[in-house]
């Protein structure tokens, strides 16, 4: 790899590092404007929403459901508002 290679590799990398920053801390503000309790663990690279409910990570986006639905599969997804949208839509304001 030439050096003009490995310098535009350092800043997509480092602009990937501080997006990732970016939605770990604002993911925590639009669940809780949203009315949704949860747990902020691994300073924030984890959060558990509700009574051990789903799993999101906001620095990829990633968020799974803990317990499979009633045709046995797990509900993944991925973006902080689509996980409110599905746990609303599922729940209601039962979080």
């Amino acid at each position: 790899m030439s050096k003009h290679n490995l310098g535009e590799h350092s800043s997509i990398r480092a602009e990937s590092q501080a997006r990732r920053a970016s939605h770990r801390g604002h993911a925590p503000k639009v669940l809780a404007e949203a009315g949704l309790k949860h747990t902020l663990l691994n300073d924030g690279a984890h959060i558990c929403i509700g009574h051990a409910v789903a799993d999101f990570w906001p620095g990829t986006g990633l968020w799974r459901m803990r317990k499979p639905n009633q045709s046995g599969r797990r509900i993944e997804g991925c973006g902080v508002q689509n996980l409110i949208a599905y746990l609303k839509q599922v729940y209601g304001s039962d979080l």
